[in-house]
């Protein structure tokens, strides 16, 4: 059974503000649904992060991780993933023009191996039946590879950079 361990995160807006100078992820959309705000009675936005340009919505979290990374003189990374965490850190890697390995789990579909190997150039490896066997290796070959490990959703960057979000989103709704 995998367990989640839950952290809170002290967050500034000065701390926000901060990751989205020259952000890997790009402005998306964010939409009425008339729909359901007349179903609901009260407005209903959609952010439409699923446009980031690998199509993952943690390019936001996972981008910042890479980024503060590369500050911190790293060559490469090494990440864990199903496919949408693979696919953030593979694009953010080869946005900073860095390494980037992949471990997934057999049961991740063959185009999210075919698109991190020949979109964004990734060493993908496939181990383990689940993730978390996959993310045992990908734990091994960071260390092997002296490379820090990008989680797929802990770390105290990733979750302030996937806040962005909200600060986008109260932009936006101001307009």
């Amino acid at each position: 059974m995998q367990t989640m361990r839950h952290t809170t995160f002290a967050l500034t807006l000065a701390a926000v503000r901060a990751l989205t100078t020259a952000p890997l992820h790009d402005v998306t959309p964010l939409i009425k649904s008339a729909p359901l705000s007349n179903k609901l009675n009260c407005d209903v936005f959609f952010k439409m992060d699923c446009a980031q340009p690998p199509g993952s919505f943690k390019l936001r979290g996972i981008g910042a991780t890479v980024k503060e990374a590369v500050e911190n003189g790293a060559d490469g990374v090494v990440s864990s993933s199903g496919g949408n965490a693979g696919l953030a850190t593979a694009h953010a890697a080869r946005a900073l023009g860095i390494a980037c390995t992949v471990v997934l789990p057999t049961t991740t579909p063959d185009a999210v191996r075919r698109k991190l190997e020949k979109e964004y150039g990734a060493e993908v490896i496939v181990e383990g039946a689940v993730w978390d066997e996959a993310n045992e290796r990908a734990k091994q070959l960071a260390a092997e590879y002296e490379r820090p490990l990008v989680h797929p959703f802990e770390g105290e960057t990733t979750w302030k950079g996937h806040s962005t979000l909200v600060q986008e989103v109260d932009e936006q709704l101001a307009e």
